[in-house]
């Protein structure tokens, strides 16, 4: 039987303790320790794309509207060149959760890497994403740079609702979004305010000129390596 937050999510301690069923889920361990195990043993082995149990998706289209409720606090972020983000801070705890908002672009799938609305970044936090918004015509992928390959290349992985990736810090990374945009629950191990310096960076690899490889070839080189 699927969860019904409508009826069990309404506290402020009830929407904690479903984020951390939903991570747990997926982690097993929600310690912080445990996170940066998780974490750093998918990424050496090149596994980093994964599934919320579907008793936890109708959780998930909950949390995704949470930059409604007035009980959490949310700020728009962007460059000068983009469309306005938003980032709601949900819990912090042993982890930071942040529901993302992040806008569809009308010319994102046409326009080089470093001129679309996500640019290509990376963070100094550990990170684990959760797609919780539906796509309707064109699916979202997340993009990732990985520099144990022996050549530049980026990795486009079909990221849809309730997906959920993970990748260490300074990984760079970008996300097409899909034709309604990209929703996200964020977890890193600590919080870092959106808009200020030590959020974001942008990534010095250029993924324009990289080659483009799908999901399972990453894993199939990985593993020969």
């Amino acid at each position: 039987m699927q969860n019904q937050p409508s009826n069990k999510i309404f506290s402020i301690s009830g929407i904690h303790n479903e984020i951390e069923k939903i991570i747990k889920s997926v982690v097993g361990d929600i310690s912080k320790q445990g996170l940066k195990d998780f974490i750093y043993q998918s990424w050496d082995k090149g596994e980093i794309l994964f599934n919320v149990d579907e008793c936890y998706h109708s959780s998930l289209e909950f949390i995704n509207g949470l930059d409604k409720d007035k009980r959490f606090s949310t700020a728009s972020f962007y460059l000068p060149h983009q469309l306005p983000s938003t980032s709601t801070l949900l819990y912090t705890k042993e982890f930071a959760a942040r529901l993302v908002h992040d806008s569809a672009g009308e010319k994102y799938k046409h326009i080089k890497f470093n001129e679309y609305n996500i640019e290509p970044h990376h963070h100094e936090v550990d990170s684990i994403i959760i797609a919780t918004s539906k796509c309707k015509l064109t699916d979202a992928e997340f993009i990732i740079h990985d520099s144990r390959l022996k050549f530049d290349t980026v990795v486009r992985i079909p990221f849809g609702f309730a997906s959920v990736v993970c990748f260490p810090r300074f990984v760079n990374h970008t996300f097409l979004p899909s034709d309604v945009g990209l929703s996200t629950l964020n977890i890193t191990d600590s919080y870092v305010q959106p808009h200020t310096n030590g959020f974001s960076h942008p990534a010095p690899c250029n993924f324009d000129d990289a080659v483009v490889m799908s999901y399972n070839d990453y894993q199939t080189m990985l593993n020969t390596q």
